[in-house]
């Protein structure tokens, strides 16, 4: 008997640390719709982000990152664009960087177009107003 494989959409993971000090996770499907959501609380502990994230993934394949970047903290913003491009390049997907308040469709073409392999740029507007 044949192995039937199912194809499994494509998903895109976003993390957004810039409006809060708290990470946002979101996992996006092609079109922009997002398949599943997280506030991860961790305030000013940063240590908490990757595990936090990892946990959030689990086992699902994603095809790309995108990390919202702006104003906000600093340090935060340049620690989730280190971890977004490590992971990114562990997975060999590519990573962009948006800016804050880019619609998900907006973000899932832009990874669409992006190279594998390409690293989000970190971006910084100055403090948040």
């Amino acid at each position: 008997m044949a192995k039937t494989t199912t194809k499994q959409p494509t998903q895109y993971l976003y993390l957004d640390s810039v409006s809060s000090r708290d990470l946002i996770l979101v996992l996006l499907g092609a079109e922009g719709r997002a398949l599943a959501r997280r506030l991860v609380k961790n305030g000013s502990r940063t240590e908490l982000l990757l595990p936090s994230l990892v946990k959030f993934v689990g086992r699902k394949k994603v095809a790309g990152l995108a990390v919202a970047q702006g104003s906000g903290s600093f340090t935060q913003a340049r620690l989730v664009c280190a971890i977004v491009n490590a992971l990114a390049y562990g997975w060999g997907v590519p990573a962009v960087s948006v800016r804050l308040g880019t619609t998900r469709l907006a973000m899932a073409r832009r990874l669409l177009k992006a190279k594998p392999n390409s690293l989000a740029q970190p971006l910084y507007y100055g403090p948040a107003v």
